[in-house]
């Protein structure tokens, strides 16, 4: 028996509705496919670069180089970084890392496409350079079209702008 002048609610105690304004719009599959791209971008640069880094440093014969070399080293090593930053500024629906995203993937993309159009010179090619293009063309220059491509989906794209 109800006690008199006491309401009794019948709905459970939480929003009754999922879409309230309080309450986040949940993540896209494309920016969650993005931000696991982001860190096979950063886990496959650190594998090629920390090899060839320490070859340059300690190989037989080393010759201190001059100082543009260090900082091309630095700039090469920035670029993992920012892959293993962005992802989770991405996640946070930061729209500096989404525009940064789209200009570092376009960057690296061009940067590797020159290289990848060096390497086909009939007077530059080398049969062990040749060997090593599927995996720059695949991982350098199609993993960050495909980032692009999820970053500019409408939902992605409306996910990260609503976050005013």
């Amino acid at each position: 028996m109800p006690i008199r002048g006491v309401l009794i609610s019948r709905t459970p105690p939480g929003p009754a509705d999922h879409h309230t304004a309080d309450h986040d719009p949940p993540k896209p599959g494309a920016v969650n496919s993005a931000q696991t791209l982001l860190w096979v971008l950063f886990a496959t640069a650190t594998a090629v670069l920390a090899p060839a880094f320490y070859e340059a440093q300690f190989a037989p014969g080393y010759v201190r180089p001059d100082p543009m070399e260090y900082f091309g080293w630095a700039l090469a090593a920035a670029v993992p970084a920012a892959f293993a930053v962005l992802p989770i500024r991405l996640g946070r629906r930061s729209r500096f890392a989404w525009y940064a995203v789209l200009a570092l993937c376009v960057a690296v993309t061009a940067l590797i496409g020159y290289m990848l159009a060096y390497l086909f010179d009939p007077l530059a090619r080398d049969s062990s350079d040749m060997e090593l293009a599927a995996f720059w063309i695949l991982d350098f220059v199609a993993l960050p079209l495909v980032i692009v491509g999820c970053l500019l989906m409408p939902r992605a794209r409306r996910w990260i702008h609503s976050s005013l």
